[in-house]
């Protein structure tokens, strides 16, 4: 990511994003499935983030905590 090199980590997250969609497709623990679909949500917004060419490294990194708060609040069902 400091290099530059966008794409090495996008495409490392989306295959971890299949593994975790692999595994929620196998299971039938709905607690499980709605965590793993939520951890592929996040994934999603990450490779957004990290991808969008217009932003600076600081944007990203702010735009990520952002994105992990309001994951937590909403999780905790709570509103940011």
């Amino acid at each position: 990511m400091l290099s530059g090199n966008d794409e090495s980590f996008k495409t490392a997250m989306e295959e971890v994003s299949a593994y975790l969609q692999e595994a929620t497709d196998r299971t039938e623990d709905e607690k499980l499935v709605e965590a793993l679909q939520s951890s592929i949500d996040q994934n999603s917004q990450m490779i957004q983030i990290m991808s969008d060419e217009d932003l600076t490294l600081t944007e990203k990194t702010s735009k990520v905590q952002n994105a992990g708060s309001a994951a937590e609040c909403e999780k905790n069902g709570l509103r940011e």
